[in-house]
């Protein structure tokens, strides 16, 4: 039976999901380098030390990168699982529901050193809490973005919800940058002795509140009634074999990994600047 449309309220919501998991990445994108190598006038304590390794390549950005790497072997990981999925709910929601905890656990987590202080364990705890938090965001953002395509119908239908998608991700990384406004409000309304506490209080309310607006999708859409997607039986190698082999998935490719380049170094400097 041909799926129903999905009416604008569910569209709404849809975009719910792209919030909460904007809000978390951002705040690892822009407040990651700020907490642990802030300046000298944020009225933080600097938490890993400012090596480089080979004499090229900050700390920050070798433990960064171990956790994006993760990710990357992750990915058609979880892409190949939810493609074969047979569960009674779909192939996308169930693993975007069971992914919300982890990734905001580890988001929170990320920023609550091992040691108070300037020191070598606080990046290997630091790259812990990253692999595990790309996991989780992972295992949300890769059947979120699939059940796309598979909500709609027709190219002007795909634009539609892309565009409304967007504009979540934009809400996201406006309130992650306005971290230090609500750390501000939490310093001076609830009394907390330090910038680091007020700062760790706020990501840990913006991580819960991402994480609930998440379930939004998870709860308000039927896959079954909306989705016409069916399980895949093509295994994990041939699967990114036959995907390199589009030509026009190469040029997407370099498009896409350059315009999140750009992104990320715009809102990873955007305290310091």
């Amino acid at each position: 039976m041909p799926a129903n449309k999905l009416p604008l309220s569910k569209q709404l919501a849809y975009a719910c999901g792209m919030i909460g998991w904007s809000i978390m990445t951002n705040i690892i994108i822009v407040m990651l380098p700020y907490f642990y190598l802030p300046p000298n006038n944020a009225g933080l304590t600097t938490l890993v030390p400012q090596l480089l390794l080979l004499g090229l390549f900050n700390i920050m950005s070798v433990i960064t990168a171990s956790g994006r790497l993760v990710d990357a072997f992750f990915d058609p990981f979880i892409a190949s699982l939810s493609d074969k999925s047979e569960n009674r709910r779909g192939r996308r929601i169930p693993f975007m529901q069971w992914a919300i905890l982890p990734a905001a656990l580890f988001c929170g987590l990320t920023f609550y050193p091992m040691v108070k202080g300037e020191s070598i364990h606080n990046a290997y705890w630091l790259t812990f809490t990253l692999i595990c938090f790309f996991m989780g965001a992972t295992a949300y953002i890769i059947p979120y973005n699939a059940l796309l395509p598979e909500l709609t119908r027709t190219g002007s239908e795909r634009v539609k919800l892309s565009s409304l998608q967007q504009v979540g991700f934009v809400i996201g990384i406006i309130l992650s940058a306005m971290v230090n406004n609500f750390a501000d409000w939490v310093q001076r309304f609830a009394g907390t002795p330090n910038r680091d506490t007020a700062v760790q209080y706020t990501i840990w309310g913006l991580a819960i509140f991402a994480g609930l607006v998440m379930l939004v999708p998870v709860f308000a859409i039927d896959e079954k009634r909306y989705s016409n997607g069916h399980p895949s039986h093509l295994s994990l190698l041939p699967a990114i074999q036959k995907t390199f082999q589009n030509r026009n998935f190469k040029y997407y490719l370099i498009s896409d990994f350059s315009y999140y380049m750009a992104l990320s170094i715009i809102s990873s400097g955007l305290l310091f600047f």
